[in-house]
């Protein structure tokens, strides 16, 4: 039961190349269920790990990677069928691109080795995956719901969590 955890994450990263291949063939309905199940695992994971003590070096590597490309999957495939604004998939993708370059750098030039999650990145993963809900919602005619309030949210709190993001890594960087 120890790897529970690392198996979610593993499994979560199974399904977004089939979620994206659903949405690209129209099957929103389907992509909507599994992204749904997949999402929901992803404080599963940490949840199960937290309780019981099964915290691993390969989960704490493995589940910030799990997200970003689920978010990346799901965003890409939005944008591509023109479901989601490129201007949002440009922020979202941008931020994390941003963050990578911040850890990259600081991998490679100081003695940071830990980079962990802030409150301000968790609620903007919050607002991708409930905009990429709402979007794969309306498009698999479930709910009609308008988007942009969820995109407005999204895109906000994904600068700020970038910005915030951008201060703790120069604040790093001077250490």
């Amino acid at each position: 039961m120890r790897h529970l955890p690392n198996i979610i994450t593993v499994l979560r990263i199974a399904t977004m190349p089939y979620i994206a291949w659903m949405a690209l063939q129209g099957e929103f309905r389907t992509a909507l269920a599994v992204f749904a199940v997949s999402a929901s695992t992803d404080s599963l994971d940490g949840w199960l790990a937290r309780k019981y003590g099964w915290q691993s070096r390969f989960g704490a590597i493995a589940d910030p990677i799990a997200d970003k490309l689920f978010l990346v999957f799901i965003y890409l495939s939005l944008g591509w069928l023109g479901a989601m604004p490129r201007w949002l998939v440009g922020i979202v993708l941008g931020r994390d691109v941003l963050i990578l370059a911040f850890g990259a750098v600081a991998l490679a030039f100081t003695k940071v080795r830990d980079f962990p999650p802030t409150r301000w990145g968790k609620l903007s993963t919050f607002f991708q995956i409930l905009a990429a809900g709402a979007t794969r919602t309306r498009y698999g005619d479930i709910l009609v719901v308008p988007l942009w309030p969820f995109f407005a949210l999204t895109a906000a709190w994904t600068i700020g969590s970038g910005l915030h993001y951008f201060i703790l890594a120069v604040m790093r960087l001077r250490q």
